[in-house]
């Protein structure tokens, strides 16, 4: 059987006869999107104090990968508390992760899209379309860096009158860009957006926000360290993501963070294990991790609420780590170089991280 395959930029069609229109050269198409989304004219000239502080309903677009997602958290969330509670959010995410945006922002509404089937005349973006127009929001925050065509044909296509984005150099889609500083962390990008709001005098409050748990979370977490024999005051948990093959669970890991956790404390401390994304929550564990107590969760709010209670939380670059970051732990994260951006040290004052 044949797979699904990711479809280029600028697909316009998969089906007969739209799939003729592929044919064309690369600037022809891009006209042809940026024409059927609304049109290559300029946006009207409008007020944009008066924008920002009369909007009341937005459109974000999140980004492809989960830990991105994660790190553009903090600043949607504190722009959700400066608009106030009589503001309206739709939120546009790939498919996969419409669970993570269900549970960062419970109750809002949700349209999603696949690589698959992003092409402008597809059954599944025509949809999209008409429910974006039906939503007709008053501001589009586009998240992802850098963003498909035919995703920002759809959200011009909303009639979004005030529509910003990460600069990615296309003007047509886009009438306010935010722009990356040299060396800035992704979540300090992520907040440049609220410097919109600062001029337009709504001054909202930056702050690196903490997941909340309800009383039956927190007896769910509790019980599941109990279930582990592990204590969660003196232990020290390593998120462990089977999916990252980079990192096995051998000895010569196991020593290695035990060294890098006890040179960070005084006391007698322990290390156990939390699984990420591990089916029914198995792990084969030899050697020195045979007796490591593992701390099984099943979701995100179940994952979170665990790391909170513990002592500390060391973790790879990935999901685990950024949504470990957004509970009232410590957190040692193992970066390289390379992933500098993913550093949150600078507005998360429990995040700590050891270059590798």
């Amino acid at each position: 059987m044949a797979q699904n395959k990711q479809l280029p930029d600028l697909a316009l069609g998969k089906r007969w006869p739209h799939n003729l229109l592929q044919m064309f050269p690369a600037g022809w198409k891009r006209r042809y999107l940026l024409r059927k989304s609304g049109g290559d004219t300029a946006s009207p000239v409008f007020n944009l104090t008066e924008s920002l502080n009369t909007a009341k309903r937005f459109l974000l677009i999140w980004p492809e990968r989960a830990e991105d997602v994660l790190l553009a958290f903090p600043a949607m969330r504190v722009l959700r508390e400066t608009t106030g509670t009589d503001s309206v959010y739709a939120h546009l995410c790939r498919a996969d992760l419409t669970p993570l945006i269900a549970d960062l922002f419970p109750g809002e509404q949700l349209l999603s899209w696949t690589r698959e089937d992003l092409a402008w005349h597809e059954p599944a973006v025509q949809s999209e379309a008409e429910s974006l127009r039906t939503f007709s929001p008053d501001i589009s925050i586009n998240l992802m860096r850098p963003s498909p065509t035919v995703i920002k044909a759809l959200v011009k296509a909303s009639g979004a009158p005030l529509r910003m984005a990460v600069d990615d150099g296309d003007a047509a889609y886009a009438n306010l860009r935010v722009k990356a500083e040299p060396d800035s962390s992704l979540a300090s990008l992520y907040f440049q957006f609220l410097n919109s709001w600062r001029y337009a005098g709504l001054n909202p409050q930056e702050h690196w926000p903490r997941l909340p748990f309800d009383a039956d979370e927190r007896q769910d977490a509790a019980e599941a360290w109990a279930a582990s024999g592990a204590s969660p005051e003196r232990t020290w948990l390593y998120v462990y993501n089977p999916e990252d093959t980079a990192h096995p669970l051998d000895d010569d890991l196991y020593v290695w963070l035990w060294e890098k956790i006890q040179t960070r404390e005084s006391s007698e401390v322990f290390m156990g294990l939390v699984v990420l994304n591990a089916p029914n929550n198995l792990v084969a564990r030899d050697g020195k991790w045979r007796d490591v107590p593992v701390v099984k969760s099943s979701s995100l709010s179940s994952f979170s609420s665990i790391v909170d209670m513990a002592r500390g939380v060391a973790a790879f670059q990935g999901p685990g780590l950024h949504i470990a970051s957004l509970t009232d732990v410590r957190c040692l994260a193992f970066l390289k170089r390379e992933e500098s951006a993913y550093d949150v040290s600078d507005l998360n004052k429990m995040f700590t991280v050891e270059w590798i």
